[in-house]
């Protein structure tokens, strides 16, 4: 018997809609009780009336009326194929619909024009599925024409994340003139190089020249000139012969740098979408000598203008907290909630696109001191310090060898294979499927990659292995000698280990570095600055060490009041490594506005990305200088 459902206490056979509509599309091929007839490039369709119009608005209309189709039982549709008119009328009877990219866009001409909103979605739908770099300006364009909000929506993301790739491609030469002014006029492209527009601009101009060139002034006054490079800007821009010629454009040029000169800022006029390369800083505890506080702020440190800044913070203070960047995103977990100064397992997700946190999935152990790592598109949190409570109810803490991996998709942390150790005050690189510690203390305070022997994980054999050679110079940070620094970032394949000392360490600095392909350790000699045999850093160090545009980051704290900052570039040109000479040259970042002044704090934790311009210039506060600090 066939099964029934209750609805509005009536029974319902479940199977009657789709039995129903099986036998009205038979009489339809067996041209049983038509009453209607479809013509489409030279094909005719027999179709009941009443069908068409419970599925298209558009019919419904034409058979109320007294036009001549009505009198007549017959239509002819030019603006359709007989394909994709055949397609609609299977979609009529049956409720299915084929879609693919050979038709789709006849066939959401069609379903506009005969007003079925439905196959208008779904052909809409599949749009967005196959929504690319390689067709986003066109999609923009059927957007458009048919009003479609959210593939309109979606093409203008992906536009504004990808500009630098769609304006090389060859068809973006021959968009319309309405379009190259949209591309040009958004404020919320997130281009690297404002003069890679101009470059477009220009290519865009002289592919038809004779056409075109008229309209080269008033598209070039969307070109944020004070955004260009100086030197660019002398060499190329006013020397470009379509400038040159134009008054109107040498004007716009005069106008802008004289405003910007002014003002002392080519940020003002950057664009809003334009992505800036930061590092950004969480967590920690204030500096106030004696009533230390944990914080919530979220600093941002702008190497390219070397500036300070605050954007959203947190809401709950955290110090021996870990920070990562993945996929556009700041993930920072756990560490030790303020004032409790409990461990935490506490995870928050910060959109760059929004400039706001939320709150995702806990991860499944509580930790600080720990190292979170992206690595093959998951995050990996890697022992650190968890509670344990020990008989009389005390609460403690102690090193841990657990390891969890957090999927991004299905936001879910799931325990992988653990360290053979435990580990505590973890730091840790990653390459595209292993992720090496370079720090790292067990249970007896000695660091686990002291001998240059790293320990390291597989993410697709979610297994652990150690590195077999060991290092030239012995690697210690607060065991060897209290006072030197181990710097670590990965490069070129090669994982770096920069020893940084302070005035009263006994030990010299050194630099070595390990090659993953040869499995092989080189000391690298290099020139110290001044007569120290270290490079001499403050006391009280709070160390940051991601890796921004070949720069590396070291922020530490300097008598409760200044900020150090070292950023100096490392050049490597094919197979050589070159030292400049300023490698080591350590200068001091500090702000110039009263009490309130933006640094970092102490126990924090940092990591490089790129966020908007928009976000910074709400969010500034302090300028910032710099002084030679040796």
């Amino acid at each position: 018997m066939a099964a029934a459902q209750q609805l509005d206490g009536r029974r319902v056979w479940v199977r009657h809609q789709f039995e129903l509509l099986q036998r009205i599309s038979k009489q339809r091929e067996e041209d049983k009780y038509t009453d209607f007839t479809l013509k489409s490039k030279g094909k005719e369709f027999r179709v009941h009336r009443n069908v068409l119009a419970a599925c298209s608005p558009y019919f419904d209309t034409l058979f109320q009326t007294n036009m001549m189709e009505q009198q007549s039982g017959t239509a002819t549709l030019n603006f359709t194929s007989a394909e994709v008119m055949e397609e609609l009328l299977a979609y009529m009877y049956s409720g299915s619909l084929r879609v693919q990219e050979d038709m789709v866009e006849e066939l959401l001409k069609t379903a506009d024009h005969l007003l079925m909103v439905e196959v208008k979605d779904l052909c809409i739908q599949y749009l967005l599925e196959q929504l690319d770099v390689s067709n986003c300006l066109a999609m923009k364009a059927l957007a458009e024409v048919y009003k479609a909000d959210n593939l309109l929506k979606a093409a203008n993301e992906t536009i504004r994340k990808n500009v630098h790739t769609v304006i090389k491609r060859e068809e973006t030469l021959d968009i319309p003139l309405h379009s190259v002014q949209e591309l040009l006029a958004d404020d919320l492209l997130q281009v690297a190089k404002e003069e890679e527009l101009f470059g477009f601009l220009v290519a865009w101009t002289k592919r038809d020249l004779p056409e075109r060139k008229d309209h080269f002034p008033s598209l070039f006054a969307h070109i944020r000139v004070t955004d260009i490079p100086k030197r660019y800007l002398e060499e190329y821009v006013k020397t470009e012969e379509l400038v040159t010629e134009s008054e109107e454009c040498q004007k716009y040029i005069a106008k802008e740098t004289s405003s910007s000169e002014e003002e002392s800022s080519q940020q003002l006029n950057a664009r809003s979408g334009k992505m800036e390369e930061v590092v950004m800083v969480t967590g920690g505890v204030s500096r106030s000598p004696g009533n230390e506080e944990g914080t919530t702020e979220m600093l941002c440190y702008l190497p390219r203008q070397d500036t300070w800044c605050q954007l959203c913070p947190l809401n709950y203070a955290v110090t021996f907290n870990a920070i990562a960047a993945l996929n556009g995103k700041v993930y920072v977990a756990g560490g030790r909630l303020w004032p409790e100064n409990r461990v935490t397992s506490f995870v928050s997700c910060y959109s760059v696109v929004e400039n706001s946190w939320t709150r995702v999935r806990n991860m499944s152990a509580k930790r600080a001191n720990f190292a979170l790592v992206p690595c093959n598109g998951c995050l990996y949190a890697i022992g650190g310090k968890s509670e344990r409570i020990f008989l009389g109810g005390s609460i403690g803490e102690v090193p841990v060898t657990t390891v969890e991996r957090y999927n991004e998709a299905n936001h879910t942390w799931s325990y992988i294979s653990s360290m053979t150790k435990v580990c505590s005050d973890v730091e840790a690189v990653a390459t595209n499927d292993h992720i090496y510690l370079t720090f790292g203390k067990d249970q007896n305070g000695t660091n686990i990659a002291g001998n240059g022997q790293l320990p390291y994980y597989n993410v697709k054999t979610n297994v652990w292995g150690k590195v077999s050679a060991t290092c030239p110079v012995s690697m210690s940070r607060g065991m060897d000698d209290e006072n030197q620094i181990l710097v670590s970032f990965l490069r070129d394949s090669k994982i770096h280990f920069l020893g940084l000392v302070d005035g009263e360490s006994a030990t010299d600095g050194f630099y070595q570095y390990y090659d993953i392909a040869a499995d092989q350790w080189t000391a690298v000699t290099i020139d110290w600055p001044g007569n120290s045999p270290g490079i001499f850093l403050p006391r009280n160090i709070s160390l940051y060490t991601p890796v921004h545009n070949g720069n590396i980051f070291i922020c530490c704290t300097l008598d409760n009041e200044n900020i150090g900052v070292h950023s100096e570039k490392t050049y490597y040109r094919g197979h050589m490594l070159t030292l400049k000479d300023k490698l080591l040259h350590l200068e001091r970042t500090y702000t110039t506005t009263g009490v309130s002044s933006i640094r970092p704090a102490p126990t924090s934790s940092a990591c490089h990305l790129d966020i908007p311009q928009k976000h910074l210039r709400a969010f500034a506060k302090d300028v910032t200088m710099s002084v030679s600090l040796l």
